[in-house]
């Protein structure tokens, strides 16, 4: 039970530590950053097996990646989710100059740290299906994304998995869906869950009824299945689906 390696404190927080390979060899990653308008907002350090810190990975275009997750391909490039506030038209929600936590996914490659990939969530899905709506604190209390500090988070991507076809697997918190998403046009092939699932339901509701979810992965080579956690902690979510928070 001897610590085999200690990491120094790199940052303030660290997060979502895992091995995982690519080209034939392992590495440790985990997230380090910080907390920034309601964010998670830093690095990711890979190491190799004599813990060297050989890669940090961050937003290409942006200052931070999110920590929610990375997922290296066989091909040692690292997708990645980010989280960046923008303006955004939500005067349908009420809100003049209105502000959204704007989620990403970027691909880079490790050696060169140039993007070869990015998807952006409101180009693809209508903020009028998300269940985090602005007045997420009450009536009486300000909506959220009425300024940059305050985003609108309507969208939380939590997951990425990228498979052996190209495509991307993610996973919406707050809508709360997994999308499977074209790796050369961004366009969604099919979404399962929340107000716009593509599927009939054989299970009962065991299948789509998830909420909250987290770590969305295929698990086999075939992708027929799917493993995610299912959180259903919503406490916090005034507008949560019938039946999709936890009950202890």
């Amino acid at each position: 039970m001897s610590v085999v390696y200690q990491a120094p404190a790199f940052d303030e927080d660290n997060f979502g530590i895992s091995v995982q390979s690519c080209n034939g060899s392992e590495y440790l990653i985990w997230w380090s950053g910080t907390d920034i308008d309601e964010r998670a907002a830093g690095i990711y350090h890979i190491l190799d097996n004599t813990y060297k810190n050989i890669w940090n990975v961050t937003a290409v275009g942006f200052e931070y990646a999110d920590a929610h997750d990375i997922f290296l391909t066989p091909e040692c490039t690292a997708v990645f989710t980010v989280n960046e506030p923008r303006e955004y038209d939500l005067r349908d929600f009420g809100i003049d100059n209105g502000w959204i936590q704007e989620s990403y996914i970027q691909e880079v490659d490790l050696a060169s740290n140039a993007l070869s990939f990015q998807w952006r969530a409101s180009d693809f899905v209508e903020p009028h299906d998300s269940f985090w709506t602005p007045d997420i604190r009450g009536p009486t209390e300000p909506l959220q994304g009425m300024m940059r500090t305050d985003s609108w988070d309507f969208f939380h991507i939590n997951s990425v998995h990228k498979d052996p076809r190209g495509n991307y697997l993610i996973s919406s918190r707050h809508y709360p869906s997994l999308y499977y998403i074209d790796g050369s046009t961004g366009s969604i092939h099919w979404t399962l869950g929340g107000k716009q699932n593509n599927f009939t339901d054989l299970s009962d509701g065991w299948a789509t009824n998830f909420a909250w979810q987290h770590h969305a992965r295929w698990i086999d080579p075939e992708l027929t299945s799917i493993s995610l956690f299912d959180d259903r902690n919503c406490r916090s979510v005034r507008n949560a689906p019938k039946d999709s928070c936890t009950t202890n």
